[in-house]
């Protein structure tokens, strides 16, 4: 049975693992260069920076099983930076205890491409709709027809997927309820380091939300480079700013709370329109079995790392008991 996966997000990425493990037919679309969504890093030349995905907890057994398989491959380790909180300008360190926090190696975009292995991925496809043909669902791309599958899966934000599930008035429903929020993420370096008593913090208060030193994770450059995202709130104000405006008011809000006040000489951003879940649906997946079309993702559970594996792993064994 072929199924068509719109998507190679850690969700899509999954559901596909789980099918192809059991010998189905699996085409994996992707709009973009690459898998991995929001566990894609940014390049520059003075190295990668991860703008999306941070610091990772494993909380479900499940879960907790796929970081034992890429801490086997040497593709994830534990971080051990110190993690706190920002407040007024004060550096609160965090309480001991909790799970323990892991951080991919060397770049968050790796786990994307790990999964990816094995599968058909066509990247830069873009797909405008999804329409009835005789049994199954034809995709349609910015470039034309992408073929007819028996099955097909949404696993795109689902701003996006609204447009593609509309032949399902369940799905149309449960995409209708979810509310994404933008986030601008910025890479700030400076060549030498950075004095600061914590190496990842939610900031209260101001544009920033969360900032996190690069060289703090396992196996990346040690100069002075760090992470810097903004609220979703300054960043819904801020949506149409370009990137050296938003780098250059973000590495001016992070000098600001750093003890040394460093200048940061090199900057960019990246904005994620659809970076951040504040309501999600509230289930691993939602399945229109009579017409063959579902959906998963972050939107399904929320917006962690780990919620999207969990959603995507749950509808791949729905469909494969279908």
């Amino acid at each position: 049975m072929s199924t068509a996966i719109i998507g190679a997000g850690i969700a899509g990425l999954q559901c596909a693992a789980v099918l192809a493990a059991a010998d189905r037919s699996v085409v994996l679309f992707e709009a973009s260069s690459g898998p991995g969504g929001r566990c894609g890093s940014h390049s520059t030349p003075f190295g990668a920076f991860d703008l999306g995905t941070q610091p990772f907890r494993a909380t479900s057994p499940a879960f907790q099983g796929q970081v034992q398989r890429w801490r086997n491959r040497s593709a994830v380790g534990r971080y051990h930076g110190r993690v706190g909180t920002i407040d007024a300008g004060v550096w609160r360190p965090q309480a001991d205890g909790g799970p323990d926090l892991y951080s991919a190696l060397p770049r968050s975009s790796l786990l994307g491409r790990l999964l990816a292995q094995g599968h058909e991925l066509r990247t830069q496809r873009r797909i405008v709709a999804v329409e009835r043909a005789g049994n199954g669902l034809r995709l349609r791309s910015e470039g034309g027809d992408e073929g007819v599958f028996e099955r097909v899966v949404v696993a795109v934000p689902t701003p996006q997927a609204g447009a593609l599930v509309g032949l399902s008035p369940a799905l149309t429903r449960a995409v209708g309820r979810v509310v994404f929020e933008p986030v601008w993420a910025a890479w700030l370096r400076t060549p030498g380091p950075v004095v600061a008593t914590l190496d990842a913090a939610e900031v209260r208060g101001g544009p920033l939300g969360f900032v996190r030193r690069r060289s703090a994770a396992p196996d990346r450059p040690s100069d002075g480079g760090w992470v810097a995202q903004a609220t979703p709130e300054w960043s819904a104000q801020h949506l149409d700013a370009g990137e050296a405006t938003v780098a250059e008011a973000l590495g001016r809000a992070l000098t600001a709370v750093l003890p040394d006040r460093p200048a940061f000489t090199d900057r960019g951003a990246h904005l994620w329109r659809h970076g951040r879940v504040r309501q999600a649906i509230g289930s691993k997946f939602v399945a229109d079995d009579a017409l063959g079309l579902s959906l998963c993702g972050d939107g399904c559970l929320g917006a962690r790392l780990e919620h999207a594996w969990l959603s995507g792993r749950a509808l791949g064994h729905h469909l494969l008991e279908g």
